[in-house]
């Protein structure tokens, strides 16, 4: 619905930033089969869980390429990186 705004999207890496009630900053990375997600909406600190800017950010990036050819090797699973000192590269 245009709420997604990627900066960017590769086979191994996205960024975006999503439109809700404030702006959110999402980032992707593939690391083999694990996608790494990082996300600054308070759902992530409240409950500790994927927010629904992660997944909308997954689903725009995969329609550019995003985890295209990992997955089509199996299944990929998908961890948040709480690592909030740096972004993901």
């Amino acid at each position: 619905d245009g709420s997604v705004d990627l900066d960017f999207a590769t086979p191994s890496a996205a960024a975006a930033e999503v439109y809700g009630s404030e702006v959110y900053n999402v980032d992707l990375v593939l690391d083999g089969s694990q996608i790494w997600a990082a996300c600054n909406c308070p759902y992530i600190d409240t409950y500790g869980k994927l927010c629904k800017h992660i997944w909308a950010t997954l689903r725009a990036a995969e329609n550019r390429g995003f985890a295209v050819e990992a997955a089509k090797r199996g299944k990929l699973a998908i961890s948040l990186d709480l690592n909030d000192d740096e972004p993901l590269d």
